[in-house]
């Protein structure tokens, strides 16, 4: 079939789909529309012996309507790597004919059993499809029937995992016991038992810590009458983990006629928080312990985790009265509460020796490790960790919420509308007041109701700056990009770097969009620290239909003001009113059993700063754990004078000071903070008190009093971390009193903590952070390029951070180098896991363009999965490393390379998926996007065609991804000249884009600037110009005049009006691209450096040659400011520059920077490289002009041409202008057979290539070869016999 027809018909069958569908359903329209368009491109259907009917059987899954059974047939064989155009054609027609079978099947009830998720129509779920056989030809799709009425919404699936999933991987064993008698029990737990559960407990993700506060309360607390309170919170703060050592004594109680006073402020000062203590205020401190953790009213759960050691009573025989019974009255109460334990049927068990005692507890706590986080199950993700912070803050939002009633109003029913009308695009709402007014309780809240009446949506709530990572735009719109995934169950592939991640936003919104419709609240976008954030380019300028956006910020904010310039709807948040102060005051003191008299009520209610939410949560928890009710006034009024709530937390550090006492170091409380400060993301109990050189014992009681104060959140359910409540009032407050000579001597303190082998995640990402910040770039290279160090940072979840290091110590470090010699030491011990890690750094090697070292880790990784073993699992991991190491080729430009690895993954995936996997489309587009660099058009084809086909199976014709499939078929037919067919894909791309994404989005402006390049080619300048002024007023609309896109699309602009010859104009846009370029790039970046480039054109063609080569070498200053001198763009820009000066005739020049340019693309990429053959090029051509022999000129063509063929193959439109440039030199030399050969040779690959006609370098070829003969001619005598041959030919070219 001819490549005409084959363009004819690609439109056509991406059409195939529905006629498919239509011939199954039986209509003899759809068999027909069938039949006759696989013969249209060559493909006859056999008739079977079952006669017309069933002439469709070999292609039609098995079905009961047809034969009564469902019997299971083989899966169509992979499709070629090569195919030729009709078997492509009839690889997308079985494709498309099975369909039904291969997708639409996999929706059953036991995927739902396997992954508890229910792809979309088309999405096959990897665990599922695994092949059961050894033999992958034998993989079979698996049939069952399907019951529509099963079928589950992916989104409340994902929601009940959650809802299962949330276990705590935060262990806090409390220990309770008597304290002189049990020395030696709790000695070999901490510094033994405890050591060794938590290497257990780390292995698995968990944090595990013990609490034995007879050892934490100091005297000071005690005389203050806080012992029992302290011991019951920490209960709490620890459940349901409790563990009981009990010999003979009692423990602190009352002894009958002589009553002890501090024991009785100390059950006074208890009861406000745990009133039934009232009830047992003869029992002992232990008896309380024991019964608030295990014999209350306390849920089964934590019964089930309170463990009881009974020490025999033998052990006591002999040892003094510290072993013995208090009196006999004590003795029968320990009997009693031992007994009640033994009738509660707890787990107890009994030991003689302290010894047995620590060999039973760590076999019951490894049973409980193993029982609740086994090694089978898979730690929490970065996702989950981070979700759980977000979670932690609204659930504490949600406590205590009173008033904002009109804005949460209008919250409600402005996106009900967005879910139940028609309109395409929801407008934003934009939630604004000032500081502390309770815009993120309001957000909190109304996430809570929204989902707890809307089912149908899924909800995402973030809040910037609850974690490090949420601070961050990138981090932050990679979370819900996460999310969304994770909800819908998309395998497609989640980005990873920051510019590709605000790119792919909108996408996966607009994917959301399509599915259930998503709600995503965003509070605090002021708070970003990145640069340029609060311009709000990251966010799409319109929502897709069924995705409503909720962000909030400070009302004078400038995000604030680039919200309002697009219209967005506001919600504003009032101030209290008196009455919500009176209610808020009520509601939270309620809680704790106090309340304010009219009088203090009226105090708080007269006060301006009380209407602030976060200003009256902030004194009324003062109040709560102020202890003293005489007081209360003097205190609250002392409160009030602050103004702001950074001053009222300066009251509050003063005071837990004062209350602290006379301890060793009365500011373990504001050290504590700085650490804190000085963190990365926050740090557990054992490391500030590793950090501070402190035993527990002095280190409890200030957490302890900065945990009351809500100066400090409690240590969150993942990680045990401990963060600053308030964070930036309280980050104000600690720098104002504590950190006036500076932070240094906390990040040297956490380094010197943490920077110890060997070191776990929390360590290698702090140290990292504390280099970092220090500027001590030495030790961070070092530390960075530590295989351990690296493996950590490289996950997604530290790899922003990585990225900042990198580029730090860089300068002055070749850290690919250091880190590739590291890892070659390292032994070999290969796991799913450790190969994985090098896949993750071999992405981020790519990333900062460490190619040889990314190289090298990536074959390390994929080397390692092979050696592990054959399973599915193993084999689909080793399709990731191909396609890794092909997008490492592809960079290179080594492209053969590329394309074997590519077209390995497409193999690997197609054997264990299946065909019709929409994972293939991906992988489809690699090897397409391989061949098309490489020329080879009809190669590249029938893969886009396939991709786009898979694509539009699994989602439908109007999801973002086949227009993305429409956009590369387009380029392609562009690359190939088939402008008509070009315009109809990227018109079409350009239509589902703005259906989905609105008429305003950067993809559409990108869509139209492809469009505008078709129409430059066509010499359509005007209507190119027009597509790139619309772009331009999209991209000016959203981003300002001075921005990045702005300038590119102004630089595009400004190569249309030069084609056109408007010179003055171009220039005008060379130079207002050249400078916001210059702007906000800096004079060094590459884009400056594109932008001189084109600058320089334009002098050139102008004949200011002298111009033209000034901004040539401005380009390649900085592109060497930069780069340096050995990079593949400074080496390109002394190509150009060279280009100049050889047709101004400085050839001596042009000469040393060609050899310098071919010195670096052969050092980096190797001698069969297309730069490496284009330079050779540019050399034999200025060496031919300085009057070198020819036997001087010819091996540099010829090398030219051996790199072409090995690194793109010799059917290569640059592999034509070699063979030109070669055939000229041997005309030039009157070697006229031999020029011709050449030539000839040049238009044979020029058709070969391009494969029409009226393709303009077909015809430019055809021009070469006439001139030649003609030339020859006038060499000739024109009567001779070979004169006359050469007219001949001259005729049938």
């Amino acid at each position: 079939m001819g490549n005409a027809e084959f363009g004819q018909t690609a439109r056509r069958i991406l059409e195939l789909k529905d006629v498919a569908t239509a011939a199954y359903s039986g209509s003899q329209n759809g068999s027909s529309a069938l039949r006759e368009l696989l013969a249209s491109i060559g493909i006859e259907l056999k008739q079977c012996d079952g006669g017309t009917d069933d002439e469709w059987g070999p292609l039609l899954p098995p079905c009961s309507d047809r034969n009564g059974s469902c019997e299971q047939q083989d899966a169509p064989e992979p499709f070629s790597a090569d195919p030729a155009p009709s078997g492509t054609h009839t690889g997308v027609a079985e494709m498309l004919l099975e369909y039904e079978q291969a997708a639409w099947e996999y929706h059953t009830k036991q995927a739902e059993l396997l992954s508890r998720f229910e792809p979309p129509k088309g999405r096959l779920p990897l665990d599922y499809l695994f092949a059961p056989a050894a033999n992958p030809n034998s993989y079979k799709p698996p049939i069952v029937p399907i019951d529509a009425d099963d079928l589950i919404p992916t989104y409340r699936l994902v929601k009940e995992r959650r809802r299962h999933n949330q276990t705590n991987r935060c262990i806090r064993i409390f220990i309770s016991s008597t304290f002189k008698d049990m020395s030696a029990e709790r000695e070999l737990l901490v510094k033994q038992v405890i050591p060794e559960l938590q290497q257990m407990a780390n292995e698995r993700g968990v944090t595990l810590s013990e609490v034995d506060l007879r050892w934490g309360i100091t005297s000071e607390e005690t005389n203050q009458g806080n012992t029992i309170k302290i011991c019951l919170s920490e209960i709490d703060r620890c459940r349901p983990y409790f563990l009981c050592l009990l010999g003979e004594r009692y423990g602190w109680h009352q002894t009958p006629g002589t009553p002890d006073l501090l024991l009785q402020k100390t059950f006074s000062r208890a009861s406000f928080e745990f009133p039934w203590i009232d009830k047992f205020r003869d029992a002992s401190v232990t008896e309380l312990e024991v019964r608030h953790a295990a014999l209350n009213n306390v849920p089964e759960s934590d019964r089930m985790h309170a463990l009881f050691y009974f020490r025999d009573q033998s052990y006591a025989a002999g040892r003094g009265t510290d072993f013995a019974a208090e009196s006999s009255a004590a003795a029968a109460r320990l009997g009693a509460l031992k007994a009640e334990i033994l009738q509660r049927q707890l787990h107890e068990k009994d030991y003689t020796t302290p010894l047995e005692a620590a060999t039973l507890i760590k076999a019951d706590l490894e049973a409980l490790l193993n029982k609740e986080f086994p090694t089978s199950a898979a730690p929490p993700t970065a996702l989950d960790s981070e979700r759980a912070v977000h979670e932690a803050l609204a659930d504490g939002r949600t406590r205590s919420f009173i008033g904002a009633d009109a804005a949460m109003q209008q919250l409600t029913l402005h996106t009900d509308c967005a879910f139940t009308s028609t309109a395409d695009h929801p407008l934003p709402l934009l939630v604004t007041g000032d500081a502390g007014t309770g815009k993120t309780s309001l957000l909190a809240n109304f996430a809570s109701q929204f989902a707890a009446t809307h089912e149908a949506q899924p909800v995402v709530a973030h809040f910037v700056g609850s974690s490090a990572a949420s601070l961050e735009v990138p981090r932050t719109l990679l979370r819900i990009i996460e999310e969304i995934a994770e909800l819908y169950g998309i395998q497609s592939e989640v980005p990873s770097g920051a510019a590709e991640i605000v790119t792919a936003f909108p996408r996966w919104l607009a994917d959301a969009g399509q599915r259930s419709g998503l709600l995503l609240l965003i509070d605090g976008i002021d708070q970003f620290t990145d640069h340029a954030s609060q311009e709000l380019a990251w966010l799409p300028p319109q929502m897709p239909p069924c995705v409503q956006l909720v962000v909030s910020c400070r009302i004078s904010s400038e995000c604030a003001a680039v919200a309002r310039a697009r219209d967005w709807k506001e919600v504003h948040v009032e101030p209290l009113t008196s009455e919500d102060v009176a209610k808020l005051a009520v509601s939270v003191l309620g809680q704790y059993r106090k309340r304010l008299t009219d009088a203090q009520l009226q105090l708080l209610t007269h006060t301006r700063c009380c209407t602030v939410p976060l200003y009256l949560n902030t004194i009324l928890n003062e109040l709560r754990v102020f202890g003293e009710f005489e007081k209360v006034t003097r205190v609250l009024e002392s409160c009030l004078r602050a103004d702001t709530v950074s001053a009222l937390l300066a009251l509050i550090l003063a005071r837990v000071e004062r209350d602290l006492g006379e301890t060793d170091d009365p500011l373990i409380a504001g050290r504590t903070l700085c650490l804190i400060c000085a963190s990365r993301r926050g740090l557990t109990e054992d490391e500030i008190a590793g950090a501070l050189g402190l035993s527990r014992a002095l280190f409890a009681p200030p957490l302890h009093a900065l945990l009351q104060a809500g100066l400090l959140l409690p240590p969150r359910a993942g990680d045990g971390l401990l963060c600053l409540a308030r964070d930036a009032e309280t980050r104000e407050a600690v720098r104002a009193r504590y950190l006036g000579d500076g932070i240094e001597q906390y990040r040297e303190a956490l380094a010197r903590y943490f920077h110890r082998a060997p070191m776990p995640e929390h360590a290698c990402e702090e140290v990292a952070y504390q280099y970092f910040a220090g500027h001590r770039i030495t030790e961070l290279a070092g530390l960075i390029t530590d295989p351990a160090v690296f493996s950590v940072l490289a996950s997604s979840q530290h790899r922003f951070d990585l990225l900042k290091y990198w580029k730090e110590a860089a300068v002055h470090e070749r850290l690919d180098r250091m880190l590739l010699e590291a890892i070659t030491k390292c032994p070999e011990k290969f796991t799913v896991t450790s190969c994985r890690k090098l896949l993750d750094g071999c992405r981020f090697l790519q990333d900062v363009a460490a190619y040889d070292a990314a190289e090298r880790v990536c074959e390390m990784a994929l080397g390692g999965v092979l050696n592990l073993g054959s399973s599915s699992e193993l084999r689909l991991l080793s399709a990731e490393c191909d396609d890794c190491l092909g997008n490492l080729f592809k960079l290179q430009g080594k492209f053969t390379e590329a394309l074997h690895s590519f077209e390995r993954a497409v193999a690997t995936r197609e054997v264990l998926l299946g065909p019709c996997s929409f994972v293939l489309a991906e992988s489809l587009n690699n090897v397409a996007n391989v061949y098309r660099k490489m020329g080879k058009y009809t190669e590249a084809e029938p893969r886009y065609l396939r991709a786009c086909t898979l694509r539009e199976m699994a989602h439908g014709k109007g999801h973002i991804s086949v227009a993305d499939s429409y956009d590369s078929i387009g380029s392609l037919y562009q690359d190939q000249c088939k402008n008509a067919l070009a315009e109809q894909f990227f018109s079409d791309a350009l239509a589902t884009r703005q259906s989905l994404l609105g008429t305003r989005h950067p993809d559409v402006a990108m869509t139209l600037t492809h469009m505008a390049s078709l129409y430059v080619d066509l010499s359509k300048y005007d209507t190119a110009e027009t597509l790139l002024n619309r772009a331009l007023e999209i991209y000016n609309t959203l981003f300002g005049a001075c921005h990045p896109d702005v300038a590119r699309t102004r630089n595009l602009l400004g190569g249309v009006c030069m084609e056109r010859g408007q010179y003055a104009a171009a220039e005008e846009h060379y130079h207002a691209a050249l400078a916001v370029r210059e702007r906000i790039l800096g004079p060094g970046h590459p884009d400056v450096a594109l932008t001189l480039n084109d600058l320089a054109v334009l002098r050139s063609r102008q004949g200011d040659g002298a111009a033209a080569e000034q901004l040539y070498r401005r380009a390649l200053d900085a592109r060497k400011h930069t780069f340096g001198s050995r990079h593949p763009d400074t080496a390109q820009s002394q190509n150009n520059l060279a280009a100049l000066l050889a047709e101004k005739g400085a050839l001596a020049e042009a000469d040393a920077l060609l050899a310098g340019s071919l010195a670096t693309f052969v050092s980096l990429f190797g001698p069969d490289h297309i730069n490496v053959a284009q330079t050779l090029n540019l050399l034999a051509s200025v060496r031919q002009r300085q009057g070198a022999p020819a036997c001087a000129v010819l091996p540099l063509y010829r090398r030219s041409l051996a790199a072409l063929s090995r690194c793109v193959g010799l059917a290569h439109p640059d592999v034509a202008l070699t063979l030109n440039d070669a055939a000229l030199l041997h005309a030039q030399h009157g070697r006229w057979t031999e020029a011709e050969r050449l030539y000839r040779r040049a238009l044979a690959v020029t058709c070969e290539v391009f494969r029409d006609e009226a393709n303009p370098d077909v015809a430019r070829q055809r021009a070469n070869l006439c001139a030649f003969y003609a030339a020859w001619l006038e060499a000739e005598d024109g009567a001779s016999e070979l004169a006359q041959q050469i007219r001949s030919k001259m005729c049938a070219v």
